[in-house]
Parts: structure tokens; sequence; C-alpha cells
């Protein structure tokens, strides 16, 4: 049996581009113009959106999931590095949003939409309004 990260050939490189290199990026030019302030502030929160793919590993495919996991490292070294300067670092991690990537991989149907509801705390599938 073959992984998705296999499978998926050039759009699993592609997919670990857009979420690694997107955040790394943020961290270069926007977080940076930032910075200085926060500092002089002594306090200040940095706030990631993540996956909840972090925990159940699910969400596309080994490479989506281990993107989302290095996300969560650089959160986690961010608020090691800052934590003594007041600046905190934190990621938000929702799980199953109604979303096209979320219906490209399940259809959007009642049978469906009760097990994916069954799997939430809410007992609801998340609306990116949410």
């Amino acid at each position: 049996m073959e992984t998705s990260i296999i499978c998926k050939g050039n759009d699993a490189f592609g997919t670990c581009v857009v979420h690694l290199a997107c955040t790394l990026l943020l961290f270069k030019y926007i977080i940076k113009a930032f910075i200085k302030k926060i500092l002089e502030q002594k306090k200040g929160n940095i706030i990631l959106i993540g996956s909840g793919a972090i925990v159940t590993g699910s969400g596309g495919g080994v490479h989506y999931a281990a993107t989302k996991v290095a996300q969560y490292g650089i959160c986690k070294a961010l608020t090691y590095e800052l934590l003594s300067q007041g600046i905190r670092s934190n990621i938000i991690t929702p799980h199953i949003i109604d979303t096209p990537m979320l219906r490209k991989r399940y259809p959007d149907n009642p049978e469906m939409n009760a097990k994916l509801s069954a799997r939430v705390p809410l007992g609801r599938i998340g609306l990116p309004s949410d």
C-alpha cells in the first residue's frame, strides 16, 4: 500500500511549500515588522492558525499533517524564545470545518455528515464563520 505522500507526487511537495514557506515568510516579514513594538511594550500575542491534524494525523495526507506539526513546533519555539520578554505564542487548531478541502475528501450527504459530526465534541461540523 502506498502512502498519500507517494500517491500525491508533486502535490505533496506543493502542500509542504505552501504551509511551511508561508508560515516562515510570515515571521520573516510581518512579525519582524511588529516585533520591535511588541518588545517595547513587553507584552503581546502571536497567534497561528494550524489544524487538528497535529493531533489526529488526518486532513489530507502525510504531507499535510507533517507541515501542520511543523507549524506547531514553530509556535512552541517562539514561545520558548519570547515568553521571558512577555510575548506569548499560541496556535489555534480547528478540526472538522466545512470547507472545499473537507468536501474533496468527504461528500456532503446526511450519512457522511453524521459520521463526521460524531467525531466532534460540539456534535456538528464546524463552519468557517465559527
